[in-house]
């Protein structure tokens, strides 16, 4: 049965007369199975609403397990009946009052839980009682009843002094009650920076740590962070008491612990910092050996953020063996431990990682197979000291002569031999490459084939003859990297073999100029060819600069320690701070969206033309009049949007804005039925919208890809389709940035709407 599908008559008829019934009314039992129905109805998506005032009157009943049903039943459609609604609190407020404290705390949750406005007057005095009450489950249920009454009346929350009381009630007896205070007051103080904890919560809390559930535990020590101590001593007592933690079952416990000691620790001497870190790293290891892959994959991320620590930078070196990868390890799971084993790696187990890294080179997984590759390159370039052995190992590669690892070897090799301790393998990867051609096909490795024959082609016999037959083909060529790279190449080349390769530059040069479509691609070789034109030596002074060794630097692989400690236990581990600052910034955007629509139908009120026989006031304001007109017009400007005429945009920039970009806004509407797509799309770009492609006219439905930019340089890309049976019109809309921008959106909505609607 279809999902929120209305209940057929018949079945909502008999559940209505049975619940009627006398005999069924007396027969607690009866009336119970006649519930549950209705429930299992309810949850598999089907529409009771239509017995809400029948399931009122069978709430008034001393069986606990109909109460809790039918009380499940009115939170869920109370909602849609907010008058019936009422006629449910003289029972619920009787219950509130019932000798039984499952029942005062099911009724109390339950008028939380209604969440209607009308019915706060009735659920105060009860939510005051249950602060008071003497069982602990009443307490617990009416502290979160508090937070649920913040969202939709705040000021009896402050009239109240609900926060005062809560603060009290954190010496309550009952651990559940404490930390349900402690969220409650994180949730209603949140504009104010969530719950204040001072010394006497603080040590009072940590007493307290290890009476609190599981879930208790970690959010006290989440809550403990907000605390600054006052002494070094301070610090290391509740690093004692915290320190048991560590060893907790539940990985939420574990991790809280681990970031408290880190933070406490942030400021002492380095010997206090590297123990801390020995203390932890046990817990993390554990994690890496769970069972679970999600848990597995969330230690790595944060055993990395360790090893960029400065003090843990060769913590983990000797549990390398640790992050070899296990036959039943996921993808992504393998894809982190060959990372962190790149970071680990030293003199001492550089010849066991090598070989572990050279196992997965191979892998029957072509993505393993190239992190495999990359991490190799990864030690050559960060570990100058285990350099040897892995180029060894990645020259060695090229022999296997399997298309996916050579161009993989290919790429990754490109840069690595520019470094002064890597020229000795120059000539063994030279040697290669006539052998590594049939085997590349991407772009990627093309470039990276092409740049190394004109580095160091020099010395090879056939490096002039692939050029040759690559600059043949060059018709067939999708990707302008490539050609570029075959322009740098060929002229490096021309400059140590010319007879070999005047007639191929040439060509080349030729072709790129006179018939090449791209623009970055002609302006190239029109460079080239007028440096070629003028002195020779200078020119080769200039394209060959960059071929001399590149000499070691030192080098400081270590981020800001405080900046990782604050992304500790968070998504940013699993994001990166920079990705999970922009999905932040979205999430605000999505949330900010009704806000402004709201502002946007305002503005429209506020335009709307007088009604016929409205003349406005009878006694002119004068002055004041007419400053509450500009302060109108000034309202409205700010949410006008200001288009540039003279911006372009290239197809390859569209696309690529397009493909990255979530969607911003979308909207639908009819547009008026004597508008010809022709003639939408000319009106589009006399308003600053400009067209980038469009499907034919006569195409059903018409698909069309506008561009524009206003003057704060904000791009915004429209896909607009229209049907022609009713002249629909659905307008997509994605922006070039993250900052927020829905004024501007809504004004370009509005300024489409005027456009399209005449």
């Amino acid at each position: 049965m279809a999902y929120f599908s209305s209940g057929s008559v018949s079945d909502i008829q008999e559940l209505r007369s049975q619940l009627q019934n006398p005999a069924v009314q007396s027969d607690s039992a009866q009336c119970q199975v006649i519930v549950r129905r209705i429930v299992v109805l309810m949850t598999q998506g089907i529409d009771m609403s239509e017995l809400f005032t029948d399931m009122i009157k069978a709430s008034a009943t001393q069986d606990i397990v109909q109460k809790k049903l039918i009380y499940l039943y009115m939170s869920t459609y109370a909602k849609t009946n907010p008058d019936l609604s009422l006629l449910a609190v003289n029972t619920l407020c009787k219950d509130c009052s019932d000798a039984n404290p499952m029942v005062r705390g099911l009724a109390l949750r339950t008028m939380c839980s209604l969440r209607l406005a009308n019915l706060v007057e009735y659920t105060e005095r009860p939510l005051l009682d249950g602060l008071q009450d003497k069982s602990a489950y009443v307490r617990r249920t009416a502290v979160i009843g508090c937070a649920k009454l913040w969202h939709i009346a705040p000021t009896f929350i402050i009239e109240n002094g609900i926060v005062d009381q809560l603060y009290a009630m954190l010496r309550d007896k009952d651990v559940i009650v404490i930390v349900n205070c402690l969220s409650v007051l994180d949730e209603i103080l949140h504009k104010d920076g969530g719950v204040v904890i001072n010394k006497n919560i603080a040590y009072y809390l940590l007493n307290r740590l290890y009476d609190f559930p599981d879930w208790g535990q970690a959010n006290v020590l989440h809550l403990l962070l907000k605390y600054k101590v006052e002494t070094e001593n301070e610090a290391y007592d509740i690093m004692n008491i915290v320190d048991g933690c560590l060893k907790h079952s539940n990985s939420g416990v574990s991790s809280n612990a681990i970031k408290l000691l880190l933070v406490l620790s942030k400021d002492m001497n380095n010997d206090i910092q590297m123990e801390v870190c020995k203390r932890v790293k046990g817990t993390l290891l554990n994690m890496l050996s769970s069972g679970s892959s999600e848990l597995c994959y969330t230690s790595l991320h944060h055993i990395r953020l360790l090893i960029h620590m400065k003090q843990a930078a060769k913590l983990f070196s000797s549990n390398y063996k640790k992050f070899y990868c296990r036959y039943n390890d996921v993808s992504y799971v393998k894809v982190m431990k060959i990372e962190c084993l790149t970071l680990i790696c030293n003199e001492e187990n550089i010849k066991d990682i090598v070989n572990e890294l050279s196992a997965h080179c191979t892998d029957v997984s072509v993505d393993i197979a190239r992190k495999s590759i990359q991490a190799l390159g990864d030690i050559v370039r960060n570990k100058p000291d285990c350099s040897t052995l892995c180029m060894e190992r990645l020259v060695g590669l090229l022999d296997l002569q399997l298309d996916y690892v050579t161009s993989q070897v290919l790429v990754t090799i490109q840069g690595l031999l520019l470094f002064e301790r890597n020229q000795s393998f120059i000539n063994p990867v030279i040697t290669q490459l006539p052998n590594c051609v049939s085997l590349v096909h991407d772009s990627d490795s093309k470039s990276a084939l092409i740049w190394l024959l004109g580095h160091y082609g020099q010395t090879l016999s056939d490096s002039p003859y692939i050029l040759e037959d690559l600059i043949d083909n060059i018709e067939e060529e999708y990707s302008n990297t490539v050609k570029l790279c075959l322009i740098v190449a060929t002229t490096k080349l021309f400059f140590t073999r010319p007879a070999e390769c005047q007639d191929m530059l040439g060509k080349l040069l030729e072709y790129c100029i006179e018939i090449e479509t791209s623009v970055e691609v002609r302006e190239r070789a029109m460079l080239y060819y007028r440096l070629l034109s003028q002195d020779l030596n200078q020119t080769k002074e200039i394209i060959c600069s960059s071929q001399s060794a590149i000499p070691e630097m030192d080098r400081d692989d270590c981020n800001d320690t405080e900046e990782n400690i604050e992304h500790f236990n968070s998504l940013a581990v699993l994001f990166g701070s920079a990705k999970w600052k922009e999905m932040q910034a979205r999430q605000k955007q999505q949330i900010d969206t009704e806000n402004y629509k709201r502002n946007e139908i305002q503005i429209v009120e506020t335009n709307k033309p007088p009604v016929e026989g409205q003349t406005g006031h009878l006694v002119s304001l004068g002055d004041e009049e007419e400053e509450v007109t500009q302060d109108d017009e000034k309202s409205v400007v700010a949410m006008e949007i200001e288009l540039k005429e003279d911006f372009t945009m290239t197809p390859a920039h569209f696309e690529e804005i397009w493909t990255k970009m979530n969607i911003s806004d979308n909207w639908e509407f009819n547009a008026s039925t004597s508008l010809q797509r022709q003639t939408m799309e000319e009106k589009l770009n006399s308003s600053y919208i400009k067209t980038m492609a469009t499907s034919p006219y006569e195409n059903e439905p018409w698909r069309a890809f506008f561009y524009a930019q206003d003057t704060r340089l904000i791009a915004y890309l429209l896909e607009v389709v229209v049907h022609q049976q009713d002249n629909r019109v659905a307008i997509t809309v994605k922006v070039d940035t993250i900052q927020d921008t829905q004024p501007q959106l809504i004004s370009l909505r509005s300024l489409c709407h005027s456009v399209l609607s005449k």
